[in-house]
C-alpha cells in the first residue's frame, strides 16, 4: 500500500521553511549590503579614473561632485567662477547639466560626507599642514564642492565617505599628487568615528 503526503504535512513543511527563511534573511541582507557598499565604492573609483583620464586627454580640467545624502554624482568639465560668468555672457557653458547626473548602482547607499585639502592653502615649500575643509557646499547648493582633475594628472586631495542603511561606512581617498583613488575596508559606526578623529 502506497502512502502519500497529506495536505497538512505539506503545509507544515512550508511553514517551517518560511520560518527558517525569515530567520536567515537579516544576516544575509547585512552580508550582501557590505558587498554592495564595496561595489559602489568601486563604481566611484572608476568614475574618478575616467575623469582623470578624460582631463589628461582633453587638456581640460574636469570635476566630480556628489549630492550629500543621496546616491547622485556627476562628472563634468570644470568651469571656474570667472569662466562661468564669461560663458553666461557669451550664452553657453561646458558644464554638464544636473539632468546628466548619475545615480550609484544601489540607491540605498548614499554619500555621507567628504573632506578636501584646500588648494588655496596648499604651499609645497611650507611645513605648515594644508587646511582641510568639508566638501559640503557652504552656499546652500545641493551639490558638494568639486573634486578637480587636472590635465597634468594631478587631482584634488580628498576623502569621501559612503554609507548604507545598516550604518556601515566606506571611505574613498583620492591622492592629489598621483591622482590614485583607494578605498578602505567596510567600517562600523565606531570605526568610522575613530577614523574621523584622525
Amino acid at each position: 500500500m502506497r502512502r502519500g503526503i497529506t495536505l497538512l504535512e505539506l503545509l507544515l513543511v512550508a511553514a517551517l521553511l518560511a520560518v527558517i527563511a525569515s530567520l536567515a534573511a537579516p544576516p544575509l541582507g547585512r552580508a550582501f549590503s557590505s558587498v554592495k557598499l564595496r561595489r559602489t565604492g568601486d563604481e566611484v573609483l572608476a568614475a574618478w579614473t575616467e575623469a582623470r583620464n578624460t582631463a589628461i586627454h582633453s587638456g581640460r580640467v574636469h570635476q566630480f561632485r556628489f549630492e550629500p545624502g543621496t546616491a547622485r554624482y556627476q562628472v563634468s568639465v570644470w568651469a571656474s567662477e570667472e569662466s562661468e560668468s564669461s560663458a553666461s555672457e557669451t550664452g553657453g557653458t561646458d558644464s554638464i547639466s544636473l539632468a546628466d547626473a548619475k545615480d550609484a548602482t544601489d540607491p540605498e547607499i548614499v554619500f555621507e560626507s567628504g573632506q578636501l585639502v584646500d588648494e588655496q592653502s596648499r604651499d609645497r615649500s611650507s611645513t605648515e599642514p594644508s587646511e582641510v575643509v568639508s566638501l559640503k557646499s557652504s552656499g546652500g547648493e545641493e551639490w558638494s564642492r568639486p573634486l578637480l582633475f587636472f590635465p597634468n594628472g594631478t587631482t584634488s586631495d580628498a576623502t569621501i565617505t559612503l554609507k548604507n542603511k545598516y550604518d556601515k561606512y566606506l571611505r574613498l581617498h583620492l591622492r592629489g599628487l598621483t591622482g590614485v583613488g583607494r578605498k578602505s575596508a567596510v567600517l562600523t559606526r565606531t570605526e568610522w568615528d575613530e577614523a574621523q578623529d584622525r
